[in-house]
């Protein structure tokens, strides 16, 4: 409750009446899918996960207990929301595991991380028991996981291994600040005392964030000395103090302000860029726009190939892709652009 509280800063009284900040600060300070690996000395074992999905907004009364919204998780929906009919059991990514050697318990574990958590769970349970790796080394080991044909590769893996291939460093965290299905699953995990007593009951986790490790991407994080192509364009205005804004993203690790000079972002951002270009690609394909409520402080135009959307931050039932947008651009415009929202 300490911790919490010390988060009640003038900074963050102020920021409420910001959707761009509240919706930055939630994505980066609160957790989502849980999950808890259990084992005693006399090798009983529980792996435990719990998710929100995409949280419902609704909690029973006088339980504390919220609501998942499983419907709306897009990763368990690849083909679109509504399909399923009625009564269907949906889906879910979550795997609790149990790995038995001899009919006793030899490793316990599980992960959030959506589609990510397969990848995770295996390469653990391949170091631990083909590796002869302690839990926690399992865990800490860099991976890679395969998905919309891009191999994505934490630091530490070797890059040679992966030449030939289309890939992308990814983000390795238990929560991401854009785009919670780049974060890489972190497995937690519990190990046999009577096997490996280093790693009883060890987690061996911890937060672990991914940097720009191929060489193509590095390569590309530099420009390597031409100019970069555009991501997308932003053109944000309101009533808000310094809301006014043009913003143009590029692939090469760069963006524009109101078209000044080329001013450079890290590797996390340029990655949260291109994420968001793909989740932007079929709403701009299809000229979203959405119309502003009363009381809107910020309206957005995104252009990008041949399409644009437009949205305000108080539109109704936005796509997830457009709050990440209204995030990374305030992020971006204060850390690049040097301005106060």
């Amino acid at each position: 409750m300490e911790a919490v509280q010390a988060h009640r800063t003038p900074e963050f009284t102020n920021g409420l009446a910001d959707p761009a900040y509240v919706h930055d600060f939630v994505s980066t300070h609160l957790g989502n899918t849980t999950h808890i690996s259990v084992m005693d000395g006399e090798g009983r074992a529980a792996s435990v996960t719990c998710t929100n999905g995409e949280g419902s907004g609704v909690v029973v009364p006088g339980t504390g207990i919220h609501v998942n919204n499983i419907m709306g998780e897009e990763d368990l929906s690849p083909a679109g929301f509504h399909l399923a009919p009625p009564g269907t059991r949906m889906p879910s990514m979550m795997a609790p595991t149990v790995v038995l050697r001899d009919g006793e318990v030899e490793i316990v574990l599980g992960s959030a991380g959506s589609n990510r958590i397969r990848s995770a769970i295996l390469q653990v349970i391949v170091g631990v028991v083909d590796h002869g790796m302690a839990a926690g080394e399992a865990v800490n080991a860099p991976r890679v996981h395969f998905e919309d044909g891009i191999v994505f590769a934490e630091p530490g893996v070797p890059v040679e291994e992966l030449s030939g291939r289309r890939s992308s460093a990814s983000a390795s965290a238990t929560s991401s600040s854009v785009g919670r299905r780049r974060s890489s699953a972190t497995p937690t995990p519990a190990r046999s005392a009577a096997r490996r007593p280093a790693a009883r009951r060890g987690r061996g986790g911890g937060v672990r964030r991914g940097r720009c490790a191929l060489a193509a991407l590095a390569c590309a994080a530099a420009a390597c000395g031409t100019p970069s192509a555009d991501l997308f364009v932003v053109d944000r205005d309101g009533s808000l103090p310094g809301a006014k804004l043009t913003l143009r993203v590029g692939d090469g690790g760069t963006v524009r302000c109101d078209g000044g000079d080329e001013r450079p972002i890290s590797s996390d951002d340029l990655l949260d860029a291109r994420q968001l270009a793909e989740d932007l690609a079929p709403l701009l394909d299809r000229r979203v726009t959405l119309a502003a409520k009363p009381g809107s402080q910020l309206r957005f135009r995104v252009t990008g190939g041949e399409g644009e959307v437009r949205f305000a931050d108080n539109s109704p039932r936005p796509p997830r892709a457009f709050g990440e947008l209204i995030a990374f651009t305030r992020r971006i415009a204060m850390s690049a652009c040097g301005r106060p929202r």
